[in-house]
């Protein structure tokens, strides 16, 4: 049986309040929005951006977006459900 390997995850904002930060994930699940229980945690604020916006959730070797907002996530200016 083989396993998954256990894989690191870098995380970069290039843009927006947490630019030039780096988070760094082992987790298959990465979750992110403003709650205190987000994995990444955008400022309050930032109303934009739901509560509980979005999971990146591990595949394999693959990763996957998931919108889980109210306001949508967009992926290269479309809005997507899953990318």
């Amino acid at each position: 049986m083989t396993s998954i390997p256990r894989m690191t995850v870098q995380l970069i904002h290039i843009l927006g309040p947490l630019k030039g930060q780096i988070h760094e994930f082992d987790d298959a699940e990465i979750d992110l929005g403003r709650h205190p229980d987000c994995h990444v945690q955008f400022p309050r604020e930032m109303t934009v951006i739901s509560r509980r916006h979005a999971r990146i959730v591990r595949e394999g070797n693959r990763f996957k977006l998931l919108d889980q907002s109210t306001n949508g996530c967009y992926v290269n200016g479309q809005r997507v459900p899953e990318a």
